[in-house]
């Protein structure tokens, strides 16, 4: 079962908050991205770097705050989870983060898959995250030549030959968490 969406006046709400640190609204007690610096700030030391399939781009988690961050090459921390809010910041966009946010806390434990479909309203961009991140782990698992069930390659059967054509050796499909 899928997970509900937001309200169209609620989404933006929570596209602002994503987007403007200083932004406040009583719908949202805490802004996202203000929560997810200071809690990554109070947890850094327990911190555990995970991999991350993007170039620039460093992530860590923390399991067992179910926070996971990610980090440009500066250090300064653009996106992540906290609090199962999801969230990259503008000037990150559009670069694979957030399909690569589902699929390391999936792989590490800070999300359950069905988390996101129980109590769990997603917005427009956090349906597409999610669908994104299991097209891309599935090519991934493809190109690792791991079992994929047939009725889940039923729904890409028009990019597979394309996935198990791939002979990049130079980059393996898939890397192993750190």
């Amino acid at each position: 079962m899928a997970a509900a969406s937001h309200t169209k006046a609620f989404e933006a709400v929570i596209t602002r908050a994503c987007s403007d640190p200083s932004y406040k609204h009583r719908a949202i007690p805490k802004n996202p991205i203000v929560n997810l610096w200071q809690r990554e700030e109070e947890f850094r030391y327990r911190m555990v770097p995970v991999f991350c399939e993007i170039d620039g781009y460093t992530m860590a988690t923390d399991r067992s705050t179910q926070m996971l961050a990610v980090y440009d090459g500066a250090g300064a921390v653009v996106g992540g989870i906290s609090l199962k809010s999801i969230l990259v910041l503008p000037d990150h966009r559009g670069k694979g983060l957030g399909a690569e946010i589902v699929i390391r806390a999936f792989e590490t434990g800070v999300l359950h898959p069905d988390t996101m479909n129980k109590s769990n309203l997603l917005t427009t961009a956090g349906r597409a995250n999610r669908a994104a991140a299991h097209r891309i782990a599935v090519e991934r698992a493809v190109r690792a030549g791991l079992d994929v069930p047939d009725e889940v390659l039923a729904d890409y059967s028009d990019v597979l030959p394309r996935w198990t054509a791939s002979s990049d050796a130079a980059a393996p499909a898939v890397r192993p968490s750190l």
